[in-house]
């Protein structure tokens, strides 16, 4: 017994050994791997980094900007301030006339203080008067703290049980409203099938922020275009920890048509 336990003794060293070289001999090829991705590599790098473009897939286009709810959760806005390719964000503020989005004063605080161009949407709804929502939006989207102009946004989900009068002619006064209070006139986000249907061609002279997840371009109907196109909900950013939409410029747009004082 004790020959057998002392010869066990003696292959478990040698295993250890054995294993202990694999690993070395893996961290050494790792850190060499390492090591050239970041001096001729920078895709590379930023692969083995987490880095957002490789994450997001070859299918999906770059981004000019992003927008944020609470659905993502606690933003490092340090981390999205490096991102040199978000020229603006636009975080929800408000929906209604009583619901503040849990996370809008920490996003548009911490945001401003990373000095990032970013701009407060409301989420309009057919269950309580326009009056009282931009009341509702004026109270916590204060105009000091914006760098762009405010943003409508306009589902089928929010606006159940409006005729398309009734809906165009509610955003219109929120829209007049906006301008009142801020100054410009707001940026009017939508997805585009439903955009086109209920409130084009009347709003296509407002900048149109539009949803449509597909390899083409929005198209809007009647005289006009789109200005931002929202062309996923399933991109990834450094710093948010869930999926985020990504939303990019269309031809002849730039930040200069979001910001409030240009």
């Amino acid at each position: 017994m004790e020959h057998r336990h002392h010869h066990h003794h003696h292959r478990s060293s040698r295993r250890k050994k054995a294993l202990g070289w694999i690993l070395a001999i893996v961290a050494i090829a790792f850190f060499v791997f390492l090591a050239v991705g970041v001096f001729f590599n920078d895709g590379a790098a930023h692969f083995l980094t987490g880095g957002s473009e490789e994450r997001r897939g070859s299918m999906e286009r770059q981004y000019d900007g992003i927008d944020v709810s609470h659905h993502q959760g606690i933003i490092d806005w340090v981390a999205v301030a490096q991102d040199t390719a978000i020229q603006f964000v636009y975080v929800k503020a408000t929906e209604g006339c009583t619901h503040l989005d849990p996370m809008y004063e920490r996003n548009i605080r911490e945001a401003n203080l990373v000095r990032m161009n970013v701009g407060s949407y409301h989420y309009l709804t057919s269950s309580s008067a326009i009056t009282s929502q931009f009341s509702h939006f004026k109270h916590h989207v204060k105009l000091e703290e914006q760098k762009l102009r405010p943003m409508i946004d306009v589902e089928p989900e929010g606006v159940k049980g409006w005729g398309k009068k009734a809906l165009q002619d509610s955003l219109a006064l929120f829209c007049w409203y906006v301008k009142k209070h801020y100054g410009v006139y707001p940026v009017i986000y939508s997805y585009a099938k439903f955009y086109n249907e209920w409130l084009a061609p009347r709003f296509n002279r407002f900048n149109i922020f539009l949803a449509h997840y597909s390899e083409t371009e929005p198209v809007v109907a009647g005289a006009g275009e789109h200005n931002i196109w929202q062309h996923t909900d399933q991109g990834y950013i450094n710093g948010i920890k869930t999926e985020v939409d990504l939303d990019v410029f269309a031809q002849g747009t730039t930040l200069t048509d979001l910001l409030i004082n240009q």
